[in-house]
Parts: C-alpha cells; structure tokens; sequence
C-alpha cells in the first residue's frame, strides 16, 4: 500500500464507497473469499468501474480473524482538509 493511501475496511464500508463513486485504488480480498456468492455484486460492481480486485493470502496475523474487516478492505487517496 502506498504511503498515502488509506484504508476502508470491511464488506459493508468498502460497498458503500464503490456506490457512492469513491476512487478506490484497489479492492484487497482474501483469498479463501475468492467465490464467495456474498462478494459476487461487490466484485462485478468493481470490475465495471475499472477498480482492480486483488485476491491476496492474509499474512498479518492481526487480520487473520476477520472480526472486524471481513478480510475486505479498499484503498483510496486520503482525503485533504483545506
């Protein structure tokens, strides 16, 4: 992940940005969550906006329980305040 950029995590959270017309960088997903039928819309929705969809082995032991995330996470360019 580039320096710069931030993290929306979570199924629900990363939907709502793709929605909502965010430029996501990417979209991070779990490998074992490749053909999961509950991401199938997230990903076609990606795709058809250009966002890479990357399916990656969770190695940070701190992510490995999905509690929070759902092994689900987008990247995008922060956000300025002015």
């Amino acid at each position: 992940m580039p320096a710069d950029d931030e993290e929306i995590v979570g199924v629900h959270a990363v939907w709502e940005a793709v929605r909502a017309g965010e430029v996501l960088h990417r979209i991070v997903i779990g490998k074992h969550r490749e053909r999961d039928p509950k991401l199938a819309g997230l990903i076609d929705a990606a795709r058809l906006r250009d966002i890479p969809v990357i399916f990656e082995q969770i190695r940070d032991p701190r992510l490995r329980s999905g509690d929070h995330h759902q092994h689900v996470r987008g990247l995008v360019r922060p956000f300025r305040y002015t």
